[in-house]
């Protein structure tokens, strides 16, 4: 646990490698649980959760609830492809989503060669494939 400043500790829970969700927790200095954070590293959240100085959960949020295309099948469309997309490689594959008033899509950004990413835009209802597309990207 790390003392962030006098209102609360922060706890960060880290899966074993590959890293799949991650969660911070948040404490009041009771040592009552604050807060809990489920997300993607550096990416998108998942849910969070809000608790008053009594343990009492007074907020929850599940971000995953627009989604009935879900990450885990995302991941078994992900292997399918025709290219290897390493979905862990934080360097060179971003997984990401969108929920607004155009609907609940995925995001696939990966290297398949110098120089260039490829995008792939899923419905996040259906996993259906809408788009593939690619940019120019500088290599590091």
């Amino acid at each position: 646990m790390q003392e962030i400043d006098n209102e609360f500790y922060n706890e960060t829970i880290k899966p074993p490698l590959p890293e799949t969700f991650i969660t911070d927790k948040r404490y009041y200095p009771s040592g009552n649980l604050k807060s809990e954070l489920v997300h993607f590293p550096n990416r998108f959240l998942k849910s969070l959760k809000k608790y008053d100085e009594t343990g009492k959960l007074i907020e929850e949020i599940n971000y995953d609830k627009p989604f009935k295309f879900s990450f885990e099948q995302l991941i078994e469309l992900i292997k399918n492809e025709k290219d290897s997309i390493y979905v862990f490689d934080k360097k060179n594959t971003t997984i990401s989503r969108s929920n607004d008033n155009y609907g609940a899509f995925w995001y696939i950004t990966y290297k398949k060669v110098p120089m260039r990413r490829e995008v792939i835009k899923i419905g996040g209802i259906t996993g259906e494939i809408l788009e593939r597309s690619h940019y120019s990207h500088l290599d590091n």
